[in-house]
């Protein structure tokens, strides 16, 4: 799991364990989204998540018309209490989650996130984040990797991690 510990005495120094967190990375969504389709065609079920920027992500009626830095900047302003606009499905990410422990025990890519946003109502984007500290797999587009900023905000034990940059269709 990606937010796990060593359990403390059990193993000698510079063993793990856990097993490693897997983070599959492809150029594009659609090839992820091809890769979860085949996931959910077999027997395989690790804990996983896909994870997508706001503008695939967001369900909030004006944020998600935006793009960008704009999408970003409004989205950190209304996540921000003191808004008198404020999001209404950030705040139940945290719930949603706890709630629902089996959340992705079953392969779900971005459309599965906004459905569950849509008919829950938690945020598809922070659920995303929330949960890759939880999983077995990651999927992810490789920029998430590459971008400094975006691999920053990720909590993964790279040192107990497998990195698989999938560039077959090249």
């Amino acid at each position: 799991r990606a937010g796990g510990k060593q359990s403390e005495g059990s193993l000698s120094q510079g063993e793990s364990s856990k097993l490693p967190t897997i983070v599959y990375t492809s150029r594009t969504h659609s090839q992820i989204r091809q890769v979860v389709q085949e996931l959910k065609r077999t027997v395989y079920r690790p804990k996983m998540v896909v994870l997508g920027s706001r503008e695939q992500l967001c369900i909030h009626p004006d944020v998600s018309l935006l793009h960008g830095k704009a999408q970003t900047n409004a989205c950190h302003h209304l996540c921000q209490k003191r808004t008198k606009r404020y999001c209404t499905h950030y705040p139940r990410v945290s719930e949603f989650v706890k709630n629902n422990p089996g959340l992705g025990d079953e392969p779900i890519d971005i459309e599965d996130l906004v459905n569950i946003g849509k008919n829950n109502g938690p945020c598809p984007y922070y659920m995303s984040r929330e949960l890759h500290k939880v999983v077995d797999i990651l999927f992810a587009p490789y920029n998430y990797l590459i971008d400094p900023g975006n691999r920053k905000s990720l909590t993964i034990e790279w040192e107990n991690s497998i990195l698989i940059f999938d560039e077959a269709h090249n």
